[in-house]
């Protein structure tokens, strides 16, 4: 495995039954927010901006969806990153999702 892993993780509102296109990685449509593991940077519309670092080898990710204020955040080896996104109120649901570039590639 590479020393930081190459990828997205996040949450998307469409279902794989709903968009099975291989073609668009995870933060590529303004229904999908992302946080790309090996820049630091987050996406989603397929906009790039600053957030933190890029992960690590054996770093911890946690994914934090708050129904309550509709934000999502990202925590990095238990330390709380601060609010990523404001997301979509009318989304009925999001799934979590991963976006990885290589076959054999690891989180």
């Amino acid at each position: 495995m590479a020393e930081s892993p190459d990828g997205e993780i996040g949450i998307t509102s469409l279902s794989f039954e709903e968009d099975k296109s291989s073609e668009n990685y995870l933060g590529f449509k303004s229904n999908e927010y992302a946080f790309w593991v090996d820049t630091g940077k987050k996406l989603t519309d397929n906009n790039l901006s600053s957030y933190f670092d890029k992960l690590k080898r054996n770093d911890y990710i946690t994914v934090i969806l708050d129904w309550v204020d509709h934000t999502l955040s990202f925590e990095i080896n238990f330390e709380d990153k601060g609010i990523a996104y404001k997301i979509d109120q009318n989304a009925e649901k999001y799934y979590f999702s991963i976006s990885m570039y290589l076959k054999d590639q690891a989180f």
